[in-house]
This record gives structure tokens, sequence and C-alpha cells, in this order.
């Protein structure tokens, strides 16, 4: 309908124009009137633009712009379509990473538990500790295990706990995720390795000498143990030495009143503290606060 309507009107325009021109004036001379048959040839002026030709330059033109149009809007269609595919992909990318973050939720560490939360060992024995992450089925199960105390106990990354000497400490079991703990308190006993040193009297000044170098002498972080035949007592010999060695744990273990015991001085113990006006830390007195002192322990053996 638009086609006809534009035809319809260049062809107008057209046929107004040449009426326009047909009723303009025209000069004409008395010499020009021999020449008056050659104006039957003005229609020949007209042969090439005749209506049917202006009517294939509209339609060329347009379907030009129709097949330009038809381009465009196909572009269109398909940014449209790549636009939409591109939302879509999105939101199922965001439900993929919601889902996930839920279930790993469910999945995240939420505390931890041991099989027992006190063990009491002799001197070289050893036992390994159940440890449960929770959830059962948590995506990181890890757990660090450390000891408070490795002077008396050590513990692996399996949870097998040895006992090194005499004395108390703490296994804590915890979690790489969130940092869930559980402790095992942990308790040695039992009698001392043998040494060369052996003591024959309460107040022994050779017996301490002989304490005093093993003790300078021991390896880093060494523990050095002093079984006696008597209770003994400590001069300032080895009140020095445990100064100047502040990394090795002093044991010693002897009879007393039917029992064995083992009494153990922590490392950095500040045994110059303790010496009395003769000069000895007397056994009788470190005995009396070990109780209160953690850095002193006391353990019957039998």
């Amino acid at each position: 309908m638009k086609k006809r309507v534009l035809i319809m009107a260049v062809c107008g325009l057209l046929t107004a124009s040449m009426a326009l021109t047909a009723l303009s004036p025209v000069p004409v001379y008395a010499d020009d009137w021999d020449d008056w048959d050659d104006w039957d040839d003005w229609d020949d002026v007209w042969y090439d633009v005749d209506d049917d030709d202006f009517e294939t330059i509209i339609i060329e033109d347009w379907l030009r712009e129709e097949a330009r149009r038809d381009r465009e809007r196909e572009r269109r269609r398909e940014e449209n379509r790549r636009r939409e595919e591109e939302e879509r992909r999105r939101r199922e990318e965001e439900e993929r990473r919601r889902r996930e973050e839920e279930e790993n939720n469910k999945r995240r560490v939420t505390g931890i538990r041991v099989s027992t939360n006190s063990v009491t060992l002799t001197v070289g024995a050893s036992t390994q500790v159940g440890v449960q992450v929770q959830p059962e089925n948590a995506n990181n199960r890890g757990v660090t295990m450390t000891s408070s105390n490795p002077s008396v106990a050590t513990v692996d990354m399996y949870a097998n706990i040895k006992a090194n000497s005499p004395g108390t400490a703490v296994i804590t079991a915890r979690t790489n995720e969130n940092g869930y703990t559980a402790d095992i308190y942990v308790t040695v006993t039992g009698s001392a390795a043998a040494a060369p040193v052996k003591a024959t009297s309460v107040r022994d000044s050779a017996f301490c000498a002989q304490a005093a170098a093993q003790i300078i002498g021991a390896a880093p972080g060494a523990i050095v143990n002093l079984p006696a035949m008597n209770p003994m007592s400590f001069d300032a010999n080895v009140a020095n030495a445990m100064k100047s060695r502040p990394d090795v744990t002093v044991s010693t273990a002897f009879p007393y009143q039917g029992h064995t015991y083992i009494m153990t001085l922590g490392a950095g113990y500040n045994l110059s503290a303790r010496l009395d006006k003769t000069g000895f830390a007397d056994w009788t007195s470190l005995f009396a606060i070990s109780g209160s002192d953690p850095m002193i322990t006391v353990a019957a053996v039998n």
C-alpha cells in the first residue's frame, strides 16, 4: 500500500511539472515558423522518463531499504538472543554456586571429639587416642596434634602418645578448619633409665658434682635421669648447671618409706632460689612445694 501511494505521488508531481511547462509562454519569432513542425518532436524528449522508469527506480530503492532494515532487525534479534543466552548462563552459574555454598556449609567443621580426656602411662610406654572431627562428612578433616610438655610426653600426627619421663603434659588436638580443640591430660610415671651416678647419702657432694657434669654435657632439650639409693638433695653445683642449661630437665628416682619416688625439676627451673644457708636445696623442701610449684612434680611409682 505504501509503495503504491509513493508511486502515485511521484507520478502526480511529474504530471504537474509537465503541465506547468506546457502553460509557460514560449516566444515565437517569424523566422521560426518554418521550424514549427520541429515542435512535433517535443514529446521525444521524454521518451526515457516515462512512468514505468520512475516506478522501477522507486521500487529498487524501496527494496534496498527494506533489505537493510531486515538485516538490522535480524542483527538486533541475534543480539537479543545472545544477551538472553548470557543471562541464562549467569543465572545457572549463580544457582550452581548457591547450591555448592549450601553443601559446603553443611560440611563445615563444627567440633572435635577425643576418645578419652586423660591418659596415664609409664616411662617408655605409648598409646593411641581416637580423634574424630565433626561432622563425620566434613570437607576438611585435618587435625594438628601438639604437646604442652614434650619432655614428658610427645604426640604424632596420628595421635600416638609416647611417655618420655615422669610428669604431666596436655595433648591438644586442633582442627585445621575453624580451630576447634580437645585436650588430653597425660600423666607419666615409672622409673628412669639407669645412669652411672649412684648416691649413698642424703647430701652427697660427689653425687651432685657428677649430676652437674651430666646436666652441662646433656644434649639440647634432654632429660637427665639421676637414680639414687637415697632421697637426694641438690647443691649449688647442680643449681648453677641448671642455670647454665635452662633447656635441660632433671629427674631423680629414689626409694622412700617402701616406695619408689620420681622427682622432676622442669627445664629452666631456678634451683638457686631454693638453696639454704648450707648451700643445699633439701629434698624434703622440694617435696613440700611440689603441689604448688608447677615446675616440680613428684610421683610414686610403686
